[in-house]
């Protein structure tokens, strides 16, 4: 290998390394409203197509390491279960928009059901912004714990419902 050809290779791994931490710098966690105690995740960490989003003990585990693709307008919600900010997992609703669950997919820009628009509401007491999560395919439709009062122990689906305007359908955004 000649010599420029190793320095374009050893940039190219140097700024590819950098690009992943900086992803995973600017990952959140989502802490529901309902019980700041749990935080948004994919089930035991899976990457498995079809995996459940849940809600589990809020615990620094990649599985609740989330990216926003746009700020502003519909785009993605990026899943980190393995830590590594690939952009090849997203939220997605089970059977194209079919069943309530919500769950990881391939990231497929065609797919409305896995655009996601993230509308801040207000801030928490320690003044970290707090969201609901609008789904594109079906609007007014909202990232919802299935329970009122989801146990931090227990791991409670995360399903779409209408936007009730309820605590169990917001989520504030935390560095991991």
């Amino acid at each position: 290998m000649r010599k420029g050809a190793r320095h374009v290779i050893v940039g190219l791994s140097i700024l590819t390394a950098s690009m992943a931490v900086a992803a995973t710098a600017s990952a959140d966690t989502y802490k529901s409203v309902a019980n700041p105690a749990v935080c948004l995740g994919v089930k035991a960490n899976s990457r498995t197509l079809g995996t459940n989003i849940v809600t589990w003990e809020c615990n620094s585990n990649p599985d609740q390491f989330w990216t926003v693709a746009s700020t502003s307008d519909y785009g993605f919600l990026y899943a980190h279960p393995t830590g590594v900010p690939d952009g090849s997992r997203c939220a997605a609703l089970n059977n194209n928009g079919q069943g309530p669950q919500s769950i990881i997919w391939d990231c497929l820009p065609s797919s409305k059901d896995q655009h996601w628009k993230r509308v801040l509401d207000h801030y928490d007491n320690l003044l970290h912004p707090c969201y609901y999560f609008e789904n594109e395919k079906f609007f007014g439709k909202v990232l919802t714990v299935a329970s009122t009062s989801p146990p931090p122990n227990v791991a409670t689906n995360v399903v779409v419902t209408d936007n009730y305007y309820l605590p169990n359908q917001f989520w504030c955004a935390y560095l991991p």
